[in-house]
């Protein structure tokens, strides 16, 4: 595998970890949550669950871009996409609608992961996919291949 792919599986896998984190405090404590966070709590709290929810789901689609960027590519790419949205949109709330600067810390929390994630992605894909040794003859793999190709 290509340092520069395993380096990019790593840093997102560990980014869907750290949310997987955040989505579980969201999940089933959102009032103590926001509370550590230094941000007021929120009524009804469905909706800091919600967000956690959708966290989770946001992350499970990350998963395969981090397995295989070159086959999953646009998973790969939309994985270093969104962390960059989550950056723009807290830093342009807290700039330009003057919410609580605290909500800073949540765009820090994805510009931790868009640095390092986009940086590996882009050698990654510009390196490519480490060549493979070819099959023996005769190998399953290959014995399939020619049977498939037989029957075409």
């Amino acid at each position: 595998m290509n340092p520069y792919a395993r380096a990019f599986r790593i840093t997102v896998l560990a980014g869907v970890v750290a949310n997987f984190i955040v989505a579980a405090a969201m999940l089933f404590a959102p009032d103590g949550w926001l509370t550590l966070n230094g941000l007021g709590v929120a009524y009804p709290n469905v909706w800091p669950r919600f967000a956690g929810w959708l966290l989770i789901l946001l992350s499970l689609f990350y998963i395969p871009g981090a397995n295989d960027l070159y086959r999953y590519r646009a998973n790969a790419v939309l994985q270093v996409v969104s962390r960059f949205a989550g950056v723009l949109f807290f830093s342009s709330a807290v700039l330009f609608l003057r919410i609580d600067p605290r909500f800073l810390l949540s765009g820090l929390f994805d510009f931790v992961f868009l640095v390092p994630s986009a940086y590996f992605l882009v050698k990654a894909v510009r390196t490519g996919p480490v060549p493979t040794a070819p099959r023996a003859e005769g190998s399953p793999d290959v014995a399939a291949a020619d049977r498939v190709a037989q029957t075409l």
